[in-house]
């Protein structure tokens, strides 16, 4: 079968019986070539779990190719309950200020010298560049993270994380994709 057939196979397994497709994923990836290998673990991330985690990390650290250990490394990341995630997760808060007001509301901001610290562009990079790519970064930054994970990394509850998002400085978007994110 092709690339995308086997893959898209293993999506659909993975809906099905997640054991399952891992465990054929495990068999039969190490013979593949590497975009096959790569787009097969990019696969797994179809009811991705803890339990993936052995497989991933072996993969993140022993597999020859870097398209495969850095999809594995993605869905590590993704993965609540993993060092990578809570890695992942430190890296996120970097980007948010806390705070309160002068009432006790907490609030959160943007940190956008941060973010701007962590974009790869050029100092003479055109705004409209340099605002896209810091969009983009915010967004992958937060990809997978729990809305409520990313409250408790910040000393906060959920509710008053919500509640301090109402000021958006583009904080809200890629936190409500978060909020998706929880299970």
């Amino acid at each position: 079968l092709p690339k995308a057939q086997k893959a898209a196979a293993i999506r659909q397994l993975r809906s099905k019986d997640a054991d399952l497709a891992r465990g054929w994923v495990e068999r039969h990836a190490a013979t593949a070539p590497a975009d096959v290998r790569a787009a097969l673990v990019e696969a797994l991330e179809v009811g991705l779990s803890l339990t993936d985690a052995p497989l991933l990390e072996r993969l993140a650290k022993e597999d020859r190719a870097a398209s495969v250990r850095e999809a594995a490394l993605e869905h590590l990341s993704g993965t609540r309950g993993t060092e990578a995630y809570e890695a992942k997760l430190a890296n996120a808060i970097t980007v948010i200020d806390a705070g309160k007001t002068l009432l006790g509301r907490r609030t959160v901001k943007l940190n956008a010298a941060e973010l701007n610290k962590l974009l790869e562009l050029p100092a003479n990079a055109p705004t409209g560049t340099r605002a896209l790519a810091a969009t983009e970064k915010l967004h992958r930054m937060f990809k997978h993270l729990a809305f409520s994970d990313v409250a408790r990394a910040l000393s906060m509850a959920p509710a008053d994380l919500a509640g301090a998002l109402a000021a958006d400085d583009g904080l809200a978007a890629p936190l409500a994709v978060a909020g998706l994110t929880e299970g």
